[in-house]
């Protein structure tokens, strides 16, 4: 059941997340807040706000995903899984961003990030570098949600 259509991205429950042609599911406590379509000269991507639980603040974290004609060098990457669906998770280096990841599945080369994380948190008043919003999802959170991949 269909219970919503946005832009280029259809849902069929606040559960399962739809973007880019793959489908993952949310876990509990996470929902979908919106999704985007961001883009400059680098390229394209789509952009999926998660609403993610905390005890203290309102959080929300960009999953963006895009896909990429460019070779993987394996020889670079290390495979963190491989899931039941046969797609394969590598590393990739990001900042700032919770994680980043390299995905391939179906024969297609996705590239995935948690970015930084916005929320109702002040900023320290004492802030002498970069800085953003606790949260408590962990890259291991984010390697588990990539694992349900379908």
């Amino acid at each position: 059941m269909i219970l919503g259509v946005l832009g280029w991205f259809k849902f069929q429950s606040r559960s399962v997340l739809a973007i880019e042609g793959l489908r993952f599911d949310l876990p509990n406590g996470w929902n979908l807040d919106r999704l985007e379509k961001s883009s400059n000269k680098a390229g394209t991507w789509s952009v999926a706000w998660i609403k993610v639980p905390d005890p203290k603040y309102q959080v929300k974290i960009p999953f963006q995903v895009s896909t990429s004609n460019d070779p993987l060098d394996k020889d670079k990457r290390t495979l963190l899984k491989e899931t039941s669906s046969g797609a394969k998770i590598y590393d990739e280096g990001c900042a700032p961003a919770i994680a980043c990841y390299e995905l391939i599945f179906k024969g297609v080369r996705y590239e995935v990030s948690f970015g930084e994380p916005k929320s109702n948190q002040d900023a320290p008043k004492d802030l002498d570098g970069p800085w953003f919003p606790d949260t408590t999802v962990t890259e291991e959170d984010t390697l588990n949600f990539l694992a349900t991949v379908r």
